[in-house]
Order: C-alpha cells, then sequence, then structure tokens
C-alpha cells in the first residue's frame, strides 16, 4: 500500500481545527456560509462511505475564497477555490503520497521523490513567469489548479475540476438587460464582501484604472463608510494623481506610499523580501513583487486599522473582456490556421515573451503542446463557433496567467498579516461574465458602457482612466529626442532600444530595481520587463542555468 502523509504549516491564515478524531484545515474566507456549516458537513462526510464525486459536488457549492484539507481516519481531500487563490500542493508516487500547503516543506521532505528537474517546467517559467497546468519545476511535485480538488484513500489518489471558467456558456439577452444584470450582480457581490468584514476597515489600493475605482465607487454608493484608499510608486506618477482625485470625489481618506529606484533597490537585497520569497515559493511562479514593500509600510502607518482588510481589483480587466484578442483575420494570416490555432499563437505571443531570445519555432511547439494537453484535461470543447472561441482564448488565460501569477498577489497581504477580499474574482461575478456575448466584452464594451452610465459615486465622467503620462519631463524629453534618431530605422529597432535605455526609469512601481540598470542596459537578450529578470533570477535561485537562447539546454 502506498503510505500518505499531510505537512502543513499553521501560518499567515491556516487554521487547523480537531474534531471528533478528524482534522480540517482551512484558510480563506467563507460567502453566504459560515466555517462552522462547513464543518459540520465535513463531520457528516467523515463518518460516512464518501465517494469523491460526492465530495467534489459539495465543495462547487462554497462561495469565497479558500482552501481546506481534510484528514479522516479513512480518507483525505483537499481542494482549491475557483482561482487557485490559496495554494495545495502533492506528490504522486508509488512509494508515498504527500498532501500540503507549502512547496519546499514538500520538497525537502521528499528529496528522493523530487529530485529530478521538470525542464518543460523551467522553459514555460523563463518564458512566461509561470508553469501550465499543475506542474513545478520539480517532476512528480505538483500544485491543485483553479477549481480542483483531490481525494486520497489507501493507494489511489483521485483528481477532479469541479470548475472551470466556461465563457462559451453564453446566454442571448439585449444590451439593456446585460447593464441592470451587471449593476445588480456587482451590487450583490459587494454587499456580501461588505457582510463579511464585519464593520472592519476596508483598505482599497487605487490605481488609475477601472477595475480598484469600480470597487471604491460602489462601496461609496452602498454608504459604507469605513473605506480608506492608496496609492503607490514613483512619486508623482499619473496612478497617484487620478487615485487621489477620485478617493477625494467619494469623500473617502487617501494617502500615497512612494517609492524610488533606491528605495526598490534597498528593498531587493533585503531580508524583508529574502523571507517573503522563500515563505510563498510556489516552485511554479516567480514571485509578486507588484506592491509587496509598499504592502510592508502599511504595519506603520497609523491610519491602518490592525485588522484592515485589503481589496483590490483582480481581475476585472480580465474577466470583462479586455484580455479578448481580435477574432478578425487580418490580411497576412494564414487562410489554411484554423481560427483556434491563430488565438493560441496570440495567446503565446502575448504571454511567453519575457525574452525574445526564447521565442523559437520548437519552443513555441512545446508551449503549444502543453496548452493543448492542459485544455483536453479540463474536458474543453474542441469545436466552437467562430463567435464563441473567444472562450479558448479566456480560459487558457485564466488557468495560465491569472491564476498561476497574478492572483499570487495576495501573498504580499498574507505576509503583512492583513485578510483580504477579491470580489472581482466572486462566483456570481465569474457566473455572469461566462454567460455574456463576446460582442458585449471584446474591448470591454460593456463594462464601460456600465461604469459610466452608473456613475457610482460621480467619478466616471470627468477623472481620466489610465492616462499614462511619462514623468519627470526631462525623461520624456529625452526620450522623444532619442525616438528621432532611431524610428527611421523601424519601430521595432526603436522599441528594443527603448526597452533597454529607457523603461527602468519609466516603470511607475519602480520593480524594475530588482537589477542594476547596468545589467538592462548591455543585456541583449530581447527583455521584456521586470518579470523577465524576475523568471530569470528565480530559475538561479533554484540552480538552474541563467536564461539564454535554446533554454533549457
Amino acid at each position: 500500500m502506498v503510505a500518505s502523509k499531510i505537512l502543513m504549516r499553521e501560518k499567515y491564515g491556516w487554521k487547523k481545527i480537531h474534531s471528533n478524531g478528524v482534522i480540517i484545515w482551512f484558510k480563506g474566507y467563507i460567502l453566504s456560509d459560515n466555517l462552522d456549516k462547513i464543518k459540520e458537513k465535513i463531520l457528516d462526510y467523515a463518518v460516512s462511505e464518501v465517494q469523491h464525486s460526492e465530495m467534489s459536488l459539495w465543495v462547487k457549492t462554497i462561495r469565497g475564497h479558500f482552501a481546506l484539507v481534510i484528514e479522516s481516519e479513512n480518507w483525505v481531500f483537499a481542494a482549491v477555490d475557483r482561482v487557485g487563490s490559496i495554494p495545495i500542493f502533492y506528490t504522486e508516487n508509488n512509494s508515498q503520497n504527500i498532501v500540503g500547503n507549502y512547496a519546499q516543506q514538500l520538497k525537502e521532505y521528499s528529496l528522493s521523490i523530487c529530485a529530478e528537474i521538470n525542464k518543460s517546467a523551467t522553459l514555460e517559467i523563463a518564458m512566461s513567469g509561470y508553469t501550465i497546468g499543475r506542474k513545478t519545476i520539480y517532476k512528480e511535485l505538483y500544485q491543485l489548479t483553479a477549481g480542483e480538488c483531490l481525494f486520497l484513500q489507501g493507494d489511489k489518489i483521485e483528481r477532479s475540476f469541479y470548475y472551470t471558467y466556461s465563457p462559451w456558456n453564453v446566454r442571448e439577452r439585449s444590451e439593456e438587460s446585460l447593464c441592470k444584470e451587471f449593476s445588480e450582480v456587482t451590487l450583490d457581490t459587494l454587499k456580501q464582501m461588505v457582510e463579511s468584514v464585519d464593520g472592519e476597515q476596508i483598505v482599497i489600493p487605487l490605481s488609475a484604472g477601472n477595475d480598484s475605482r469600480l470597487i471604491a465607487s460602489g462601496l461609496r454608493h452602498l454608504g459604507v463608510k469605513n473605506v480608506i484608499c492608496f496609492s503607490y510608486g514613483k512619486a508623482g506618477n499619473y496612478e497617484e494623481e487620478t487615485s487621489k482625485q477620485v478617493a477625494k470625489k467619494l469623500n473617502y481618506p487617501w494617502f500615497s506610499v512612494p517609492v524610488t529606484i533606491k528605495s526598490q533597490r534597498d528593498f531587493f537585497t533585503s531580508e524583508h523580501y529574502n523571507d517573503y520569497v522563500a515563505q510563498f515559493d510556489t516552485l511554479s511562479s516567480v514571485p509578486a513583487v507588484q506592491d509587496i514593500a509598499e504592502v510592508i509600510q502599511l504595519r506603520n502607518i497609523s491610519s491602518i486599522s490592525k485588522y484592515a482588510v485589503i481589496v483590490n481589483g483582480n481581475s476585472g480587466d480580465f474577466i470583462t473582456g479586455g484580455h479578448i484578442p481580435s477574432l478578425a483575420r487580418t490580411p497576412s494570416e494564414d487562410n489554411t490556421k484554423s481560427e483556434k490555432d491563430i488565438l493560441i499563437n496570440t495567446h503565446i505571443d502575448k504571454h511567453y515573451s519575457l525574452w525574445g531570445c526564447l521565442k523559437s519555432d520548437e519552443a513555441t511547439r512545446k508551449i503549444k503542446s502543453e496548452i493543448d494537453i492542459l485544455i483536453a484535461n479540463r474536458e474543453i470543447p474542441d469545436s466552437f463557433s467562430f463567435d464563441g472561441i473567444h472562450g479558448l482564448i479566456e480560459v487558457a488565460e485564466y488557468l495560465g496567467r491569472q491564476s498561476k501569477y497574478v492572483v499570487n498577489q495576495q501573498n504580499s497581504y498574507d505576509y503583512a498579516g492583513f485578510e483580504w477580499r477579491l470580489p472581482l474574482w466572486d462566483g456570481m461575478f465569474m457566473d455572469f461574465w461566462e454567460s455574456v456575448p463576446v460582442q458585449y466584452k471584446i474591448n470591454q464594451n460593456l463594462y464601460k458602457k456600465s461604469l459610466k452610465a452608473n456613475d457610482w459615486g460621480g467619478v466616471w465622467t470627468n477623472l481620466p482612466v489610465n492616462h499614462n503620462k511619462i514623468s519627470p519631463l526631462y525623461l520624456k524629453l529625452l526620450r522623444n529626442l532619442t525616438k528621432v534618431f532611431f524610428i527611421p530605422l523601424g519601430k521595432g529597432h526603436w522599441h528594443r532600444v527603448e526597452k533597454n535605455l529607457f523603461n527602468y526609469w519609466l516603470d511607475v512601481s519602480c520593480n524594475s530595481a530588482i537589477v542594476p540598470y547596468s545589467d538592462v542596459l548591455l543585456d541583449l537578450r530581447g527583455q521584456r520587463n521586470y518579470v523577465s529578470w524576475l523568471a530569470d533570477k528565480y530559475l538561479i535561485s533554484h540552480k538552474q542555468e541563467k536564461i539564454k537562447k535554446g533554454y533549457p539546454g
């Protein structure tokens, strides 16, 4: 019989509950229910001869963002939420099956199992920053993917996908009906979120975009008062200016957490940063560093409650259609290619381009093959009408960049000891958007129209959205002057020069300071942004080669 072991750490929000011989590990929050009711249901299952399919159907009914592991006398069950916001890992081996919530612990405990590097996984991280599917960089060590659960009984391990975002499940209705339904769903989602924080202070990282503004303005529309907003990044940046105006209009307190290239450089070489990376390493994604330096500072700001709940806008731009590529063929595209192939290639070009030196036909074939396997495992329809094929690209990103990398931003809140909520990844919100016809999602047509029509808080008609501008002025002038000399050589040549020469200083977050400017200036590998360098440093930290042409070799 294959032995099994549970390796969990009671840290960063994880709770261990003992009851009637059953051990329940839980992290997260639940809406329209409470943990006591969940515990009662689990105890009912524990004394019966429950089947994996029954547990899978049950976990699908839980609303919120969570992960759980249940140890009964006869079986083990583990599950993550619809977007995999809280990771769970496991080994699948003939000698021992292990389930745990800390990838490094599983790796260190089972060195004989997790000794071999998965070169497919390291290539995927090098190209995108994250792995495809359940892979980690070590063979036989895996991560539960979004909407997945696991059932372990004796020597048998079963996995199933109780949920997959399915934007081909369209329901036709008028634009007027859709706008009304969007407003109702959004307000219901926010109301239930407010109930779940139980009167505690809500802290919103407020940007210049639509999504965090939707949350802030929706809360004002509902009359929620205990809200504070903040902005971060380079002092005087366009995000900060717009964020301050929005908060003032909504009559919410606002403050800024400014950073500089120097302060970020110091942070990225600090013990705080090294500890954060070590504590939240999934072995399947580069660390999320978007706001970790700033979030740590929130603990020293007197206006922030000890029990504050952070609510960000992830990932409204994705789910409302902002990432859907054009469905029309261009004159230069090969007419022998299917719409599916064209869209998958577009997806790869967008999300697997961290390093230009890695773009090759062979690498693209490998990535495409892994995406095909991912889609096949999820039992996604392989035939679509042209109007519905957008769902293929949406679900590829949902199972990839969104749930493997973007959602990891929540780690910074966990590390700093804050609770958090993700209303734009709420089940009701997802159910609504997967039913919206594509013509209302392309370019976020329905979303933008509804936001302006509602004009909650009066912040949607006169305040700019994502009005990017280069600052300081001397940097803008120097960039434009340089462009005059290089643009005659072609846009491609200019963009390469711009990335190496200017993007380091144009980065509003100053996260480009993850490496010295000299490294960026002299690098010829075709880096895309600071995430490119995160991928390079991450793989090197795991004793892999520096990224280069032909990687991994």
